[in-house]
């Protein structure tokens, strides 16, 4: 559970943009990739910034554009194992992160599966505090440690898939830095990871995939002015080449989802 150490609560509060379409590509993808790895003796998942088991929805918010356009118009993908679960919980109004999903799938054809989460708030520690979580299936095992997920990423010596999805809040230029030191030296270490990010503008995502020498998969729905802005214009999903066929394979998959979220689909690897 808890390491005793207690840091600031983030300012930065994922429960007003739960189920938008940044968590829909994210959650998509990672649904993906989860549902074609091996897992026939037992899985270990690692998430680095984990956030709450689940975030309340209400009548209006942005995930009325995101998990509630998806599951409304997105007929070409709708079958997709990612719908499903997310349907059960949007059921209840509410949207789950993203181990959620991973435990969801592999408790299906796994005997053993280990989720492994850190965040560093207090205000998620506290959900995690009376382990196990209701609603969890029997065989998944989930630990929680208050920490710094990239930290954490140190001393990581085996996993079967790790998700780093930090918030870019409230030091988004650190938090880009570290994310290109940390897939690169889970790359090194041969350990698979997918990495979410942000778009605001180009430079960032560009370095990313430049520094990594990883591909990634993008989805637009804003063009980027020639000015700043605070607006999203897109996500990405950066992945360990390991990955890259199963990805590479979805791309029909991610193509009409990036349309159904009227954005459009880019596939990037370093160079393009």
């Amino acid at each position: 559970m808890n390491n005793g150490v207690r840091q600031k609560k983030m300012a930065y509060d994922h429960a007003r943009k739960a189920g938008n379409k940044g968590d829909v590509w994210k959650h998509f993808m990672l649904v993906t990739v989860v549902d074609r790895l091996a897992a026939t003796d037992g899985f270990r998942y690692v998430d680095t910034h984990s956030g709450a088991p689940s975030h309340e929805l209400g009548k209006t918010g942005e995930w009325k554009g995101g998990i509630g356009k998806a599951l409304d118009d997105c007929g070409q993908v709708r079958s997709h194992a990612y719908m499903e679960v997310a349907s059960k919980f949007i059921k209840n109004r509410v949207y789950p992160s993203g181990w959620r999903f991973v435990a969801d799938r592999l408790s299906l054809r796994c005997p053993h599966v280990e989720i492994v989460l850190s965040d560093t708030a207090d205000a998620v520690a506290a959900k995690y505090e009376e382990l196990p979580l209701p609603g969890i299936p029997a065989n998944v095992a989930v630990c929680f440690s208050q920490q710094d997920g990239f930290r954490r990423v140190e001393s990581i010596a085996k996993a079967d898939l790790v998700l780093l999805d930090p918030p870019f809040n409230p030091n988004a230029a650190a938090d880009w830095r570290r994310l290109s030191v940390a897939c690169r030296s889970l790359f090194g270490r041969k350990i698979p990871f997918l990495a979410w990010y942000p778009i605001y503008s180009h430079t960032n995502p560009a370095k990313l995939i430049a520094g990594t020498g990883c591909p990634a998969w993008q989805v637009m729905w804003a063009r980027i002015g020639p000015t700043p802005s605070q607006n999203l214009k897109g996500c990405g999903m950066l992945a360990s080449p390991s990955l890259s066929e199963i990805l590479s394979n979805a791309e029909p998959d991610l193509a009409a989802l990036a349309a159904c979220l009227g954005g459009d689909f880019k596939a990037r690897s370093h160079g393009v």
